[in-house]
This record gives C-alpha cells, sequence and structure tokens, in this order.
C-alpha cells in the first residue's frame, strides 16, 4: 500500500543511472528513497495497473520492465511515452495472450534476454528484431523447458539459463541459433531442480537458487 509505504510483496529491486532504486511487484512500480525512507508508487503512463515479475536498469537509463499479463515494456524516465513490445508467446498483442516475463538480463552485446513462461526470447532494441526459442521434443538440444525463470552471463560472454526443470548453458550455433545443455546440480543430480535466480560473482564463480 503506496499510502501507508508498506508494500506486500517485492519481486525485482533495480537502481537507475540516475541512482534511484525502483522495486517492482504484484502491485506494479515503486521508487524508493533510502534517506528517508519513503516509498511512492509510479504509475506507467498508458499501464494503471502493471503487476511485475521482473526489472532491471536499461543502459539508456530507462528501464525494463517484465510484467505478469503485459509482456515486456520499455520505461523511460525522462517523459517519453513507454514503449511495450509483443512477444514471440502470445498470440497477438492483446494483454491476455502475452507471457509473464519472469526473467531479464541485458547482454554485454546490448541485446536484452527475456525469460516467459512460453519459453526464451531475445530482443534487439535497436533496430526491434526478435527470436524466440523454445522447448522442442524433437530436437534433443532445444531449451529443456519454456519456463525460463532466472537468466545470467558470465565473464566469457556465456548465457545460463534457469529453468523450471533445471539449468542449462547456452552455446550459440551458426544464424542465430542457441543449442541447450543441461548442467547436473549437486543438489540434485538424479532430478531437476527449478532454478530460480542466478548471479555470476567478481570471480567468475555462478550462483544459483533452487527448489531444493
Amino acid at each position: 500500500d503506496a499510502s501507508t509505504g508498506h508494500i506486500a510483496r517485492i519481486i525485482g529491486i533495480a537502481r537507475s543511472a540516475d541512482g534511484n532504486l525502483w522495486l517492482g511487484g504484484p502491485g506494479g512500480l515503486y521508487q524508493l528513497d533510502p534517506q528517508q525512507p519513503s516509498v511512492r508508487e509510479v504509475v506507467v503512463p498508458g499501464f494503471p495497473h502493471l503487476p511485475l515479475r521482473s526489472l532491471i536498469p536499461a543502459r539508456d537509463g530507462g528501464l525494463w520492465l517484465g510484467s505478469e499479463r503485459d509482456g515486456l515494456i520499455h520505461f523511460d524516465l525522462h517523459g517519453t511515452p513507454p514503449r511495450r513490445y509483443v512477444l514471440h508467446g502470445g498470440h497477438s498483442s492483446a494483454p491476455e495472450t502475452q507471457p509473464t516475463v519472469h526473467a531479464l538480463l541485458e547482454a554485454r552485446n546490448n541485446k536484452l534476454w527475456i525469460g516467459t513462461g512460453h519459453g526464451l526470447e531475445l530482443l534487439d532494441p535497436r533496430n526491434g528484431q526478435q527470436r524466440a526459442f523454445h522447448d522442442d521434443p524433437d530436437q534433443h538440444d532445444s531449451l529443456g523447458d519454456n519456463l525460463v525463470r532466472a537468466l545470467a552471463e558470465d565473464g566469457k560472454g556465456r548465457l545460463w539459463v534457469g529453468t523450471n526443470a533445471g539449468l542449462e548453458r547456452a552455446t550459440p550455433g551458426p544464424g542465430g541459433d542457441l543449442s541447450f545443455s543441461p548442467v547436473s546440480l549437486a543438489l540434485s543430480p538424479t532430478s531437476p531442480s527449478a532454478v530460480y535466480s542466478l548471479l555470476v560473482d567478481a570471480r567468475g564463480m555462478l550462483w544459483m537458487g533452487t527448489n531444493q
């Protein structure tokens, strides 16, 4: 409840280029002033109620917002109208057909990886080109599960994907294709774990949070 400064649930926290802290959750987007401390609700123009599942700072100074039902949104903090991207997991631009965006990663090449409930997507914000990757039972090196919950890029530029069925490493192929290899985890060497979060530390170690 922004009127009282209390928020029931926070799913993501991001620091924008101007130093402000942003919070996202089922109640929407909030800005936190840690000096006060105080929290205020921020209404994204065109989206009066915007439940969020993920958010990260954009290199252009704005925010990438992953929503629960409105897909992917780029929120400019200087007044430019927000831009909504239609994802391949949806059958149209209607909000009810857009997949939930669980994870976002802006890679070193400035492209945006998007983890959804309907697979993994890649967006080049410079030209709007998009590419989608899905679980294909007939392709042995396809994405192992369509529910992508976490994403990370290591110091060598390798993409790690946390799904509802475990951890996978993505290997680039010709023509922009990706092949995915499952990685066995010590916590569950014989059964898959849902991977909820990924982090590469300063030493290059990959940390993950799972359901086990």
